[in-house]
């Protein structure tokens, strides 16, 4: 997704509701790895629509628990401009990473330090891509949360 380009319709994003969570821890010779898999039900937003400016909330019904859940949808405004924000962040901490690495070169650690913060930077900035504005809101209880997301919808 070009960052110029809007965010996701609301029709394409629903409601996840978390089913199962499943880990596996796989030990080998120098390593262990644990990988968790964790399933959704994804149920439609409803009447949930993208304002012209600011941020809305909806009451979202969740099919899988049966509880209304609040979400809140920013406007392609809003979005835009969180996106450009986590960007600047993002580059600001690619550049500390530079800046790092360029002093640490002497100590192998200063630089190797540098090198995780300049990937840490480049994760944020690419990020930023991912952001759609629809989110499950914090003000509300956390049982009203627990278990929930905003997932793309398939097959819409």
């Amino acid at each position: 997704m070009a960052d110029s380009e809007p965010p996701l319709p609301v029709v394409r994003l629903g409601l996840a509701h978390e089913t199962s969570r499943a880990s596996t821890t796989k030990s080998g010779f120098t390593k262990t790895t644990t990988t968790t898999t964790i399933r959704y039900q994804v149920h439609p937003l409803g009447g949930a629509r993208r304002p012209t400016a600011g941020t809305e909330s909806y009451a979202v019904y969740c099919g899988t628990c049966r509880k209304s859940v609040q979400v809140m949808v920013d406007a392609d405004p809003v979005v835009m401009a969180k996106r450009r924000q986590q960007r600047g962040w993002g580059w600001v901490v690619v550049l500390a990473g530079v800046a790092v690495m360029a002093l640490g070169i002497p100590k192998p650690a200063f630089f190797l330090g540098g090198v995780l913060v300049l990937v840490l930077g480049a994760v944020v900035v690419t990020g930023a891509r991912s952001q759609q504005g629809v989110r499950v809101s914090k003000d509300q209880p956390i049982a009203a949360r627990r278990g929930h997301t905003i997932r793309e919808r398939r097959g819409v």
